[in-house]
């Protein structure tokens, strides 16, 4: 996918150390493209990316994660009946590249993504 982060790795990026507020190997080795989008503030060619933001919200009977790609100011939802079904299919969706993404500030049908 362009545009997406190349590298897991705090250190990635001027060849200074990234302060990452996130550090959980597990949770990365399950769920790299996720990892990516929510800890990685440069491409490999140096452009500075501002990183996405996850949250998890209920209504009582069903949950859903929202997804906000802030570099490309777009948001994706996703329901499943476990928190870990909700992670899988997003990172499922993430690396096949099937997310239904809704663009802020575009018209219907419009993709709105803008790749490097």
């Amino acid at each position: 996918m362009p545009g997406k982060p190349i590298s897991h790795d705090p250190t990635a990026g001027f060849g200074r150390k990234k302060e990452v507020a996130f550090d959980d190997p597990e949770f990365t080795n399950q769920y790299p493209n996720l990892t990516g989008y929510l800890t990685q503030a440069v491409f490999e060619n140096g452009t500075v990316r501002a990183t996405s933001t996850i949250l998890l919200f209920t209504d009582g009977t069903s949950a859903t994660l929202c997804l906000n790609d802030r570099h490309n100011s777009r948001t994706v939802f996703v329901s499943a009946a476990t928190l870990e079904g909700m992670l899988v299919a997003l990172e499922e969706g993430l690396e096949e590249g099937t997310l239904d993404w809704k663009v802020k500030g575009s018209r219907p049908g419009s993709s709105g993504y803008t790749p490097f």
